[in-house]
């Protein structure tokens, strides 16, 4: 059976549909909540609603729309359905890019709630970059509401993973989601100010030092090199999804973060220039390591439930030989 959620269609406020998240938090504390499922699970739901079949991305030309246009593809059921498809799979890279194993091995990063989460946003600021700036043929109306139904998956999987956080009860959730949504967004204006320097240089510095604070939370026990590897890549890969990811695969939210763009953290050396030593990966020590691929995630109301990022199935239950093989792999 597949997972299914009630209200999965309800859309997110439309009363202030051009504020950033600055705006926002500024304006608001915090954005409003639905109760639609992060991206694989929403993707489930509307393959059900289709009749169980995949969900077609409008073939329609990139164009840019006159009045008219734009209030009929945003109240349009199809219009919406795409959107909510191509948001939900580009966050759904995201979340599968922040875990990665290389962030908690050699790039020194503890396997916390915050720590993956500062990952999976940062992976998310890049996102909303193109929605931002709609390069080549995007379209920016569309981008502009697939960057509300992005920031509403992303809350709406937050909540779900507050929930199953050891000690946290039901009435401490909305204050620990307010906390993680400042963490959010304080973290993406300081991205937005480095990337805005005039030079390179400018830039570089800038962005080491907001992401040495919110990803490594300014430990002082982080040498630079991983920073400065860190910084590299983030670079490099909003280059390519701003210049280079097509406006076709962007609108059917195929992953910007292609398996080329990684970052290396082997071989590193500390700020005296000694090597730093290597940590093996070990799927023993890895407490959301999966065999075949598989991930798992959680509802809003908690409820946990495994997709897999190639094929997107969506199960309640992992497939009985990857069940068995977790079990195996306990003992």
């Amino acid at each position: 059976m597949v997972p299914v959620a009630s209200n999965s269609f309800r859309m997110i406020s439309r009363n202030h549909p051009a504020l950033s998240y600055r705006c926002l938090v500024t304006a608001f504390g915090t954005p409003s909540l639905s109760a639609r499922p992060v991206s694989p699970f929403m993707a489930s739901r509307l393959r059900q609603l289709s009749g169980g079949t995949d969900v077609p991305v409008s073939d329609a030309p990139v164009s840019k729309k006159n009045l008219f246009g734009k209030i009929w593809s945003r109240f349009s059921v199809l219009d919406q359905r795409d959107r909510a498809v191509q948001a939900s799979f580009l966050y759904a890279a995201a979340e599968q890019r922040a875990m990665d194993a290389c962030w908690y091995t050699n790039g020194r990063l503890p396997r916390t709630f915050r720590a993956k989460h500062m990952i999976m946003a940062l992976h998310v600021w890049l996102i909303h970059q193109r929605l931002s700036v709609s390069p080549m043929d995007d379209d920016p109306d569309d981008n502009l509401i697939v960057q509300e139904n992005l920031f509403e998956t992303m809350w709406t999987d937050a909540t779900g993973r507050i929930r199953v956080e050891p000690g946290v009860t039901e009435m401490m959730v909305n204050k620990y989601l307010k906390q993680t949504q400042q963490l959010t967004f304080t973290s993406f204006m300081h991205y937005d100010h480095a990337v805005a320097k005039k030079t390179h240089d400018e830039v570089y510095s800038d962005l080491s030092t907001s992401l040495w604070h919110h990803i490594y939370q300014s430990a002082p026990d982080i040498p630079d090199d991983p920073v400065h590897r860190l910084t590299d890549y983030v670079l490099q890969t909003r280059d390519y999804i701003l210049n280079e990811h097509s406006s076709e695969y962007w609108k059917e939210g195929r992953t910007p973060f292609t398996e080329e763009m990684v970052v290396d953290f082997s071989n590193m050396v500390d700020n005296d220039g000694k090597p730093m030593k290597n940590i093996r990966y070990d799927p023993a020590n890895d407490p959301w390591y999966l065999p075949g691929g598989w991930l798992a995630a959680q509802s809003e109301p908690g409820e946990r439930y495994y997709w897999h990022p190639e094929t997107r199935e969506v199960r309640w239950d992992l497939p009985v030989d990857v069940r068995d093989a977790v079990v195996s792999n306990k003992k």
